[in-house]
């Protein structure tokens, strides 16, 4: 186990600072990093729904919002993304028949009959 200290920050959003990132922390020596979403899915995966956890005010809370379903396996992920939802538009048919304003093809027409 090494000595050094355990230290927190916060990785850049963008996948290419991030990569820039965490190879600068590999060149210092830095081998493993723990994200917090993974560790809290840890945490909830090893807690039980109806154990009593008085001792650690923290492992109630999570005991009791997953017992009480407030937190789920797909909430730990935020899928936001990164560029705008192009708004896309029907596209208009034009055709070259004429429209002659009958709707209704079901009426029988008064010269056969």
């Amino acid at each position: 186990m090494s000595s050094r200290p355990f230290s927190s920050f916060e990785l850049p959003k963008t996948p290419e600072q991030r990569r820039k990132s965490i190879d600068l922390l590999k060149k210092t020596g830095i081998d493993h990093i723990l994200e917090f979403p993974t560790i809290v899915e840890e945490l909830l995966d090893k807690i039980s729904e109806n154990a009593n956890y008085a001792m650690s005010e923290t492992l109630q809370l999570l005991r009791l919002l997953k017992r009480y379903r407030f937190i789920r396996n797909q909430q730990m992920e935020f899928s936001f993304p990164l560029e705008p939802v192009r708004v896309v538009e029907t596209p208009r048919v034009e055709t070259t028949a004429p429209f002659d304003g009958e709707m209704n093809t079901d009426e029988t027409d008064e010269t056969e009959g």
